[in-house]
C-alpha cells in the first residue's frame, strides 16, 4: 500500500468499490451507502463542486479516533457536524470529482494519525464502517 501509482503520477491512497460485492449488493450510480461503525461525527462534507478531486464527499471521525473518507458521491445525505450511528445514510454512490465511472473511493486513517498521513490499507476497514443496500 499505496495500492498503485495512478494515471496522473500520484499515489492512490484508498480503495475503489464498484460492481458486485461479496454480500451480493451491486454497487452502481445511486446505490445508498450507510454508516456501520459504532458512532462518529461528520467533520467535513463537500456537497458541490470538484472537492479537490474527491467530488462530493463525507469525512467522519469515528468514536475510536480513526477517520474515514467516502468520495465521488452523487449525493451527500448528512450535514457537517452531525452525529452518525449505525444505519445512518451517508449518501449515494456517484461519479463526481476526478472520477471515470460510478464508484466509492474509501480511505481510512488510524487513531492519532494526522489526516495528512497516508499509507494505511483501508481494505480491512470497509466492512467495519460502510454498508450498501
Amino acid at each position: 500500500f499505496p495500492s498503485h501509482d495512478n494515471w496522473w503520477g500520484g499515489f492512490h491512497y484508498g480503495i475503489d468499490i464498484s460492481g458486485l460485492t461479496t454480500n451480493g449488493i451491486y454497487v452502481k450510480e445511486g446505490t445508498p451507502m450507510y454508516y456501520k461503525g459504532n458512532n462518529g461525527t461528520v467533520y467535513k462534507t463537500v456537497t458541490s463542486g470538484y472537492g479537490n478531486g474527491y467530488g462530493l464527499n463525507v469525512r467522519i471521525k469515528n468514536e475510536d479516533g480513526s477517520y474515514i473518507i467516502c468520495a465521488h458521491l452523487s449525493q451527500v445525505s448528512i450535514a457537517q457536524g452531525a452525529t452518525v450511528t449505525p444505519g445512518t445514510l451517508l449518501g449515494k454512490i456517484g461519479n463526481t470529482g476526478h472520477s471515470f465511472g460510478a464508484h466509492l473511493h474509501f480511505e481510512y486513517r488510524a487513531p492519532k494519525t494526522p489526516l495528512s498521513a497516508h499509507g494505511i490499507d483501508p481494505y480491512p476497514y470497509i466492512d467495519q464502517y460502510i454498508q450498501f443496500k
